[in-house]
This record gives structure tokens, C-alpha cells and sequence, in this order.
């Protein structure tokens, strides 16, 4: 149930502490045909996590 999400690229940043981080952008192709749409994501559009 629910939509694939596909990622769509990654970022590197730093903490305040110093420490490296890495993050992967993922994205819901069809958000408003999701029948989770309601409880997951309240923005127009298709959702980026």
C-alpha cells in the first residue's frame, strides 16, 4: 500500500559538532492517487522526504 518512492539524489552537510553527514532525497511519484496521501503528507504536490 502506499506509493514507491525513487531517490533522487543525495547531499553531504556538516553537524555544528563537526561531524560529516550524508542524506538521500527520495521522492512519491503520485501522491494524490495514494490512499495514505491524507495521513502522510498535508502539502500540494508530491512529496519529498
Amino acid at each position: 500500500m502506499g506509493q514507491h518512492m525513487r531517490c533522487i539524489g543525495t547531499g553531504r552537510g556538516r553537524t555544528a559538532s563537526g561531524y560529516i553527514t550524508e542524506s538521500a532525497r527520495y521522492k512519491a511519484r503520485r501522491c494524490e492517487i495514494c490512499p495514505l496521501c491524507g495521513s502522510c503528507f498535508k502539502a500540494l504536490g508530491n512529496s519529498i522526504i
